[in-house]
């Protein structure tokens, strides 16, 4: 365990002193910033269209009509925050994730080539101990970037907005934290990998960045695109009447469509991220009660487990390539 500490050690302080980290660690924490800002002057304008009063107070008795602040305030607090961090799990999405790999891309490589990798096996020091040490340097950087960049944020969106930080927003604000964490670890490990099957530092990163891309990107727009070769363009989908069979074959043609698009939209990272994050910053769903729309309040509970329920996609991603990663390492030839 000594090992693995002083490992973990100096990757985390090589990471948080490397200028690559602070320039994209900045970019993320400008571009939510300027999301939040966002998100806090939106909820301004809705509440006052709402008649609804500005400050901190949270006063108020289950049912208030809208206008008097309480309750009616605090959900409609909840689904501006919830607005206002969808363009920065966005920018989370890409921004963090290139952040994450930049932290791994050359965890092995660069050592390997540079001969110290060598050296550091000569001593009594398992190569599991590298590997996990390698990581836990790079997770322990994650959680700094998390931490840092949601409370940023949310202190920007509460500051301008008045937003009184109850323990139900606390509650979700922690589960967004959660989400973040998972989500960049899988790209971390990601870039780990990377770094050891491709001897060459600026192929794996490059690689890394592909992996990036397509985590956040490539697989929707792969998925739409199957999707339509498959079941035929989502605009050819409008019911013509007087066509009863011609309307059962564009139904089906539509649900077959989406089906495969929400396949490949459960591979994609970033979008099981975004979904996650959405649920747990839900605090209302529509429903109908006999053929009437009824908004209906949706607990931090089930919210929450709603958002475990996109976890394990995640999960899976990470044990995947951390199974990748440790295999690798194993039969790796250190010259």
């Amino acid at each position: 365990m000594g090992g693995t500490y002083t490992i973990l050690k100096k990757e985390f302080l090589d990471n948080i002193g490397e200028a690559k980290f602070l320039l994209l660690f900045f970019t993320l924490l400008v571009v939510v910033a300027a999301s939040a800002i966002s998100g806090a002057q939106s909820y301004k304008l809705q509440a006052n269209s709402q008649g609804i009063p500005q400050g901190n107070g949270t006063s108020g008795r289950p049912g208030e009509i809208p206008g008097q602040g309480g309750n009616f305030r605090i959900g409609l607090m909840l689904n501006s925050l919830s607005q206002a961090i969808t363009p920065i799990v966005e920018n989370i999405a890409i921004v963090g994730g290139l952040l994450a790999v930049t932290l791994s891309f050359d965890a092995i490589n660069k050592e390997r080539s540079s001969g110290s990798l060598k050296v550091l096996l000569s001593y009594p020091i398992y190569r599991d101990q590298v590997l996990i040490g390698k990581f836990l340097g790079g997770f322990l950087t994650i959680l700094v970037v998390a931490f840092s960049t949601v409370a940023v944020a949310i202190g920007i969106f509460s500051y301008m907005a008045g937003l009184a930080l109850t323990t139900e927003i606390l509650l979700r604000i922690l589960s967004f934290m959660l989400m973040t964490i998972i989500y960049l670890s899988v790209f971390l490990v990601g870039g780990l990998l990377f770094s050891i099957v491709i001897d060459e530092p600026a192929t794996s990163l490059l690689a890394s960045i592909v992996f990036v891309l397509a985590g956040v990107v490539l697989i929707t727009n792969l998925g739409s695109s199957v999707a339509t070769l498959i079941a035929g363009s989502p605009y050819n989908f409008v019911t013509q009447t007087g066509n009863t069979g011609g309307t059962v074959v564009r139904a089906q043609a539509n649900q077959l469509y989406q089906g495969i698009v929400t396949v490949f939209n459960y591979l994609s990272p970033s979008t099981v991220y975004q979904n996650a994050v959405s649920m747990v910053m839900r605090t209302t769903t529509m429903s109908f009660e006999q053929g009437t729309p009824v908004s209906v309040t949706t607990p931090f509970s089930q919210a929450f487990m709603d958002m475990l329920k996109m976890v394990p996609i995640l999960i899976v991603w990470f044990i995947v390539l951390a199974a990748g990663t440790y295999m690798g390492f194993r039969r790796k030839e250190i010259t």
